[in-house]
């Protein structure tokens, strides 16, 4: 986008010199005589000319394509300000994306710690016969649960990692 902006600013420039007069210029050479046969009947010709050319009026037409050109480099500057403001949007949500699932597997671990600590209490109280098999069971299932959590919280915070990566530019 940033050629683009250069581009178009050349666009401008190129659209003003319709305001000044133009420079153009021309030459040709011919050979010409009576007999074309008899090389020493051959006369060279050498013509040319400068040109400057400077239209008084031509219809506003050179304002309009400065105006025309100054149009598309507003464009271009916009659309490279827009993309800036993407990207910056992208990479704060990434970036909060990121702090949330941190927050979550943290979170989780702390579950899956507390699940196991419950677990290996409900083991304890089932070995030495004063648990119950439905307390044990409820231990182990929600210690399962908990660690299915903390991978679910693993895995979001990777895809938001990725997510960061993609908003900046780098590929996952």
């Amino acid at each position: 986008l940033e050629l683009r902006i250069k581009a178009r600013e050349h666009q401008v420039k190129l659209a003003r010199g319709g305001y000044g007069p133009s420079i153009s210029a021309s030459a040709n050479v011919t050979d010409a005589g009576q007999e074309i046969d008899v090389p020493n009947n051959v006369g060279w010709n050498f013509g040319g000319g400068i040109f400057l050319t400077w239209t008084l009026f031509d219809g506003l037409l050179a304002r309009g394509q400065v105006q025309g050109a100054k149009a598309n480099l507003q464009t271009a500057v916009a659309d490279r300000d827009a993309l800036r403001q993407t990207i910056r949007v992208q990479v704060e949500s990434a970036r909060l994306t990121i702090a949330g699932a941190e927050a979550v597997l943290e979170a989780s671990l702390e579950a899956e710690r507390s699940a196991k600590q419950r677990y290996e209490l409900a083991d304890g109280r089932y070995q030495a016969g004063v648990g119950s098999i439905i307390e044990l069971g409820d231990a182990q299932l929600a210690l399962t649960q908990a660690e299915a959590q903390r991978v679910r919280a693993e895995v979001a915070l990777s895809a938001a990692r990725a997510q960061l990566l993609l908003a900046v530019g780098t590929q996952p």
